[in-house]
């Protein structure tokens, strides 16, 4: 086969893998702000709740990578990565709830939900994104004071 001979600047790509288990901390104040409804079935309750969460404190913990991934402790550098607060959440909520006696004062019940954080967590500067959207579920026993 026919060779063509290159003179001066090849390009090449190296790509790289870094792998890092990393546990941080991140510790959100919010004024909750939410609607619901609840529907009882017999000896089942059930429900949606919907609302906002005005964030007004964010604290961190740990390390995260920067741009060239060397660690970074979080937390005392908060000021540089992250916001002091990101603003508005959304929360989307769903509960399930049995009766466990006779008078309807006690419940079993489980709540599933879901948060979104639409905003960026971290501060323009840093050059790194962080949005979360968080799952998380409620169960347990519930007691209605006054309902029979």
């Amino acid at each position: 086969g026919d060779t063509i001979p290159r003179i001066g600047m090849i390009p090449e790509t190296t790509t790289a893998i870094y792998e890092k288990e990393i546990f941080n901390t991140y510790e959100l104040f919010d004024i909750p702000v939410f609607i619901g409804y609840e529907k009882i079935k017999e000896k089942w309750r059930f429900g949606i709740e919907a609302g906002v969460l005005a964030n007004i404190s964010l604290k961190t913990k740990g390390i995260i990578p920067n741009q060239s991934f060397d660690d970074i402790n979080i937390e005392t550098q908060q000021d540089e990565i992250f916001k002091s607060k990101i603003g508005l959440s959304y929360h989307l909520g769903l509960t399930a709830s049995r009766k466990l006696n006779k008078n309807r004062n006690w419940w079993f019940t489980i709540s599933p939900s879901v948060r979104i954080i639409p905003s960026d967590i971290t501060t323009e500067s840093y050059g790194l994104s962080q949005k979360y959207t968080l799952l998380g579920a409620r169960v347990g026993v519930r007691y209605n004071f006054g309902t029979k």
